[in-house]
């Protein structure tokens, strides 16, 4: 079991020829070596390799990665014991030891209707399916290649499955491939909605070994031997070469710059976790309740338990330094429990930055007040008192700069998304499913938030492992590990608790707070405006004989009376806007709407499953399966456009300082 946090993987696909020009080999080896070397210093250890280990470019990319320490994931078209056959008897040796020492390995389902070895189409649909796969689902694509064999590549012949046809899916994503639908991997992936993404493509000139036949002219250029160039289309006629690999960042487009940038960051929150936050991972990881799923070499589900603890764990720190560590309770028990903690052993618990905010708003206005009101000639007084105030509102206003540089509000959110679709990405393979979350993610986030579809892609990688290994629906994990944890989570096991009702309740008592402290605040006013009747009644000579009068009357002479009520009204005001506002930043009515719908979802989910009858003959294992596959499959898809709302409804409810 892994019990500690782990990257989020970036992975380097590769394609290539499989005969490479001997003379050429030397300068392409240098040429990947130094390219595999600079990712490795930007990505360290999140760095990996994923080939199908055919001889030519895979073995030869595949050498170099274990040379530099770099983790290579194996990926076979086909079952190992056919696809061996497909490899030339001199690299077999190579190919044994290679797949024998990759950490993770996949062997792709067969393709729905491919037919036996015999089929002519066979090879041809698996392989098709092995370059979709590597487009989909890494992060850089590595072609060795050596180029399109005339200008015209309108009318240029594509092998299907093929480095050309690889490179075509890369950026051409939205056309549909009949493997799309014929194959296990990709259900529901490739839609005509899906925007060309045009993510990294790094070809290192890879010339063919062309014995017996004249090599192409390039259109009138030919590049030598291990010149690198990111390619901008996939006839490989848009290119910028690098002079250095070291370019290759700087050469990429912005949406991809980003998105490894997000990565990078994460990755240094995930393996830098504070000391506070270690048993807050080790909390995170024993609530992934799998206990029982077949798992064996290569550990796909310990990675995946590791990872999603991880990014749920600094998800709930970036949360704890802007909400503080009692982020549904009302102010008046944070203070509490903050100071409780603090005289306890054991963490210190603090407020967090929006507390800080909601607190200084009647603090400033309290500093103020006491100027307003104070003695005219204590000028030294009223100084001290307008500094106080600047210098209280300066701290406020460095404090949400700190907070702006930190990002906290954005990590949290993306990293609450991210683990979410971590746990379905990790219970879609408990279900069977070899599906992608990446795949699957919504359409109107492939913007600012395109990168957290980017990162899903190494991820699905272990997932689709996992569900290779486990084709049968584990039902009980996912039931009681997904569906009841979920609908706890959300409503409760009675539907009468769980986070939609303690938002709900949090949002009721600030609101009831709010409108107590400012019915109370214009009681004061009414009081004030009151106390001064009798001073209105003595100019008009009216004489009273009520002691209510005589009070109000003394509420007026009284002077720390009367400026302490003014203070009052004022102070009361200011919290109670501090506590709407409050209120307002922290969506509590909006949380405990979309939690009550998905713990409704989840409970029809666990009522449709619990209803799915477990085959109890081998002619109905398939009908049975396939029904609870499907309901996982959607269920699954609702969590993720759940959880995209919500991210895209926080992203409009930024933090600001007070006055």
């Amino acid at each position: 079991m892994t019990d500690t946090p782990v990257p989020i993987p970036v992975v380097v696909g590769v394609t290539g020829h499989r005969a490479i020009d001997p003379g050429s080999i030397a300068a392409v080896s240098k040429a990947v070596r130094d390219i595999l070397s600079q990712l490795k210093i930007e990505f360290g250890c999140a760095l990996h390799v994923l080939t199908a280990l055919a001889e030519g470019a895979d073995q030869l990319v595949a050498e170099i990665a274990e040379e530099l320490c770099i983790s290579v994931i194996a990926v076979l078209p086909m079952p190992l014991g056919l696809y061996r056959t497909r490899i030339a008897s001199a690299h077999l040796d190579k190919f044994d030891q290679y797949w024998g020492r990759a950490p993770l390995k996949l062997e792709l389902p067969l393709v729905v209707g491919s037919g036996n070895t015999m089929n002519p189409d066979f090879d041809t649909l698996h392989y098709e399916q092995l370059g979709a796969f590597i487009a989909r689902r890494s992060h850089i694509l590595l072609a060795l290649w050596e180029g399109p064999e005339r200008a015209d590549t309108t009318a240029l012949p594509v092998q299907p499955g093929g480095t050309a046809d690889v490179l075509r899916m890369r950026f051409d994503v939205q056309r549909v491939l009949p493997v799309h639908h014929r194959s296990k991997l990709f259900e529901r992936a490739g839609s005509p909605l899906d925007a060309p993404h045009a993510d990294p493509v790094l070809q290192i000139v890879t010339p063919r070994d062309h014995t017996g036949r004249q090599p192409p002219a390039f259109a009138g250029w030919t590049p030598p031997a291990g010149a690198c160039f990111v390619l901008t289309d996939w006839s490989g006629m848009g290119r910028t070469q690098l002079a250095s690999p070291s370019e290759f960042a700087e050469t990429i487009n912005g949406r991809a710059q980003n998105a490894f940038k997000q990565i990078k960051i994460a990755n240094e929150h995930i393996t830098r976790l504070p000391v506070t936050d270690q048993n807050t991972f080790s909390k995170q990881l024993s609530y992934l309740n799998t206990g029982g799923l077949h798992d064996i070499e290569g550990t796909p589900l310990a990675h995946l338990k590791a990872l999603q603890a991880g990014v749920d764990t600094c998800a709930a720190g970036f949360q704890r330094r802007l909400l503080g560590y009692f982020g549904g309770k009302p102010p008046w028990e944070v203070v509490k429990l903050t100071l409780r903690s603090w005289v306890t052993p054991g963490p210190k618990a603090r407020p967090g930055m929006l507390f800080a905010f909601t607190a200084g708003v009647p603090l400033a206005v309290l500093l103020f007040e006491l100027n307003a009101v104070g003695h005219p000639h204590a000028e030294w007084k009223q100084a001290a008192l307008l500094m106080a105030y600047l210098l209280l509102f300066g701290g406020m206003l460095y404090w949400h700069q700190r907070s702006e540089h930190h990002e906290c509000q954005s990590h949290f959110q993306d990293y609450r998304a991210l683990a979410e679709a971590l746990r379905v990405q990790l219970f879609w393979a408990a279900a069977g499913l070899p599906i992608a979350a990446s795949d699957n993610y919504l359409r109107k986030q492939a913007g600012e938030l395109g990168w957290i579809e980017f990162a899903l892609r190494g991820p699905a990688l272990w997932g689709t492992a996992l569900a290779l290994r486990n084709p049968s629906p584990s039902r009980n994990i996912v039931i009681t590990g997904w569906l009841a944890d979920q609908r706890k989570y959300f409503i409760g096991a009675d539907r009468r608790s769980g986070r939609a009702v303690e938002e709900q309740r949090a949002a009721n008592r600030l609101k009831d707070a709010a409108n107590g402290l400012f019915q109370l605040g214009l009681a004061i006013v009414v009081v004030l405006l009151l106390s001064l009747l009798p001073h209105f009644l003595k100019e008009w000579h009216f004489h009273w004989e009520f002691c209510v009068l005589d009070w109000l009357d003394w509420i007026h002479r009284t002077t720390i009376v009367h400026k302490s009520l003014d203070i009052g009204a004022a102070l009361l005001f200011a919290i109670a806007a501090a506590l709407a506002v409050s209120k307002n930043l922290r969506a509590y009515d909006a949380h405990a709407h979309n939690y009550q719908q998905m713990g409704n979802i989840f409970d029809r989910a666990m009522t449709v499953a619990s209803g799915i009858p477990v085959p109890g003959d081998a002619r109905h294992v398939a009908e049975h399966d396939s029904e609870f596959k499907q309901l996982i499959h959607e269920l699954g898809r609702e969590a993720l456009s759940e959880n995209a709302e919500w991210l895209m409804d926080h992203r409009d409810r930024q933090v600001e300082p007070g006055p």
